[in-house]
Parts: structure tokens; sequence; C-alpha cells
């Protein structure tokens, strides 16, 4: 992305735990002056919690609760492999 006085790059290494259901993104950002062509660099680091579908259903099925939906976020597809989130919703069972 840029503006009219910099420009920023920025790069992505995920890593997944499965054994910890986190994964681990790596960020790498550079910014470069587009006058003059001084240049930072810093990396940031962020753990993102992940739940694998079956693991939501028996947590719905713990908690005495029934699913009503179960779609990609922000979309009404249904999800997938390749969906990286989604949106599930219950109510409680009777």
């Amino acid at each position: 992305m840029s503006n009219a006085t910099i420009n920023v790059f920025r790069t992505a290494e995920p890593v997944m735990c499965s054994n910890k259901n986190v994964a681990e993104f790596n960020y790498s950002v550079q910014v470069k002056q587009k006058k003059g062509g001084q240049v930072i660099k810093f990396s940031e680091k962020h753990e993102i919690c992940f739940l694998f579908l079956p693991e939501v259903k028996l947590m719905f099925e713990l908690a005495s609760v029934s699913p009503v939906i179960q779609h990609g976020w922000m979309t009404e597809e249904p999800t997938g492999f390749d969906s990286w989130a989604a949106t599930l919703g219950s109510v409680k069972s009777s």
C-alpha cells in the first residue's frame, strides 16, 4: 500500500502450531519514503487461535446447543477446505 509520501510492503509468513490450535503470523514490514528513499524496517508476530469444525461441534454438543447456521466469514457460502474463517451460530437444545 502507499500514499503520497511512502510505500509500505508487508510480508506474512504463517506457521501452523496444530498441537496448540494456534497459527503464528510473522510479519515483515518495510516503509520506504518516496522522497529520499529512507527505509524503516520492523517485524511483528501475531498468534491467532483456531478451531476445526469437529471441535466446535463437540463444544456445541457438550454445551447442549444445536448449530443453526454455518457459513464462510462475511458470506453465505458453505464452509470448505479453503475457508479461513467461518460464522457459526447455535441455539440451546431443549
